[in-house]
């Protein structure tokens, strides 16, 4: 196998770790939402006018759905965002709302977005990156993997199991929240998938492709001779 050896293995841990990263920025993104926007879900929960066991029970359904919350947020990080009933959109290049129910924690969408928020799609390029730059490390430090062709492999695998993942997260975190024109919110899995796979291979790519510099072939030169060194026999 030689340099090929790392490619499924490298591949499967650089997706692991675009999943955590991506997953950390979103639950970021959902609590500086609460923080921002706060007034307005506690604004829908006076406005339900429950007690408090009816405002307890709310409560932890909103957390039951804190992973479909997350998943919202990364699709909006990702660009292609989410939808709150058919014909509505909500992502960072602008914000389409119809009626929306009294559902508390839907105070905390944002009404109206910014040309700016398209900076959000650093993030999973950010996150490709990071997973670039941690098996490019691993690869550096075993050795393997040296040539063009099998970084580029594991760049594109990393890119399809992200995708794939990503296309995973938005089928779960998709569905109905009420009758009619409601049956559709959620991300769309087609555009969330397509998104988040070209952006982490951009980022991987960055890190993966580019050659190699100075200093990590004065590292393979130490660590080989080091280990000479090691093997040679004593007198």
């Amino acid at each position: 196998m030689g340099d090929w050896a790392p490619v499924p293995a490298e591949s499967l841990r650089g997706a692991a770790v675009v999943t955590v990263a991506l997953t950390g920025a979103a639950a970021v993104g959902v609590a500086v939402m609460t923080m921002l926007r706060g007034g307005e879900v506690i604004a829908l929960f006076e406005a339900a006018r429950v007690d408090v066991l009816g405002a307890s029970m709310l409560t932890l359904a909103h957390l039951m759905y804190l992973p479909t919350l997350v998943v919202w947020s990364a699709s909006w990080l990702a660009g292609p965002g989410f939808a709150l009933g058919t014909g509505t959109a909500v992502s960072p290049a602008g914000t389409e709302l119809g009626v929306v129910p009294g559902i508390p924690v839907l105070g905390l969408v944002p009404e109206n977005s910014s040309m700016w928020m398209l900076v959000a799609v650093l993030v999973p390029i950010a996150c490709g990156a990071l997973a670039g730059w941690m098996v490019r490390s691993r690869l550096v430090w075993g050795r393997t993997g040296t040539g063009l062709w099998p970084r580029a492999a594991i760049t594109a695998g990393i890119s399809v199991v992200s995708a794939g993942v990503a296309a995973l997260a938005a089928v779960l975190a998709s569905g109905s929240i009420g009758p009619g024109r409601l049956a559709d919110a959620g991300p769309a899995v087609g555009p969330f998938a397509l998104a988040v796979g070209i952006e982490v291979l951009i980022g991987c790519g960055i890190l993966l492709l580019t050659p190699r510099h100075r200093d990590e072939l004065a590292e393979e030169r130490t660590d080989f001779w080091r280990e000479q060194a090691t093997a040679a026999p004593v007198d």
